[in-house]
């Protein structure tokens, strides 16, 4: 495909191992621990965008607005607050924290209103967990995942939705939204002694010729640099033990 097809992150390093970007429409599922960079990396991405005059939307169920503004002010990055003037980007903390039936809360369509009617090409959703809480059983979960992932593509977003890991690689448990998304990210930190990495693993993206080994990450107040040259230090003196995956 040509380079100009696809969707930029313009994070580093990540379109290379991507094979271009984000096929244009894609949901991505971008998985992690605690901590690990998930919703830096959801902002840089709907950030990147904006800079170059692509319209985003970043909901998050788990923080303010005023919040995610006082991270973004943290790590520096120039100009989001008249991104945000110009309507290029968008930060919201939707209202789904009324518990409701299991086949699909009043709060959830409420959400997927409000997704319907922004008008922009990049989303970020940060995180899953919190509204996976109100679909009772493991049906009502997998449901209702379908139905907002398959929302989000009808609406031609080209969208990252964040999830977290119970626990760290390699021991890992997938949910309903790694198999139905088209592209999946795990975000994870790998220890060796008393040191911690950060790991960026870029599982599966349909229809796209993936990098699929594991690189290192890192954080500094530029954003998330992820290294498609580079072996994680940890991992290339651990040995993983085979009964380790599930």
């Amino acid at each position: 495909m040509a380079e100009d097809y696809f969707v930029k992150t313009g994070i580093s390093g990540v379109d290379k191992i991507a094979g271009g970007g984000f096929t244009p429409g894609s949901v991505v599922t971008l998985s992690g621990t605690p901590g690990v960079g998930k919703t830096i990396f959801c902002l840089q991405y709907i950030y990147n965008g904006a800079k170059n005059g692509e319209p985003g939307a970043f909901i998050s169920t788990e923080e303010t607005a005023d919040m995610i503004r006082y991270h973004v002010k943290c790590l520096g990055w120039p100009g989001w607050e008249e991104l945000e003037k110009k309507g290029l980007i968008k930060v919201m903390q939707p209202e789904i924290l009324t518990v409701g039936p299991s086949t699909r809360p009043v709060s959830f369509s409420a959400l997927l209103e409000q997704i319907s009617e922004l008008e922009v090409k990049r989303f970020g959703f940060d995180s899953m967990n919190t509204i996976k809480m109100f679909f009772g059983d493991e049906k009502g979960v997998r449901t209702n995942v379908f139905h907002f992932i398959n929302h989000i593509k009808k609406l031609g977003l080209t969208s990252i939705i964040t999830t977290e890991s119970e626990e760290s690689f390699p021991k890992l448990y997938f949910g309903p939204e790694y198999f139905l998304s088209d592209g999946v990210i795990i975000l994870f930190f790998s220890r060796l002694g008393a040191s911690m990495e950060r790991c960026f693993w870029f599982m599966k993206m349909r229809g796209q010729n993936l990098m699929t080994d594991i690189y290192p990450m890192t954080i500094d107040n530029t954003g998330i640099k992820v290294f498609p040259n580079k072996k994680p230090f940890s991992l290339e003196r651990a040995l993983i033990p085979k009964t380790q995956f599930k």
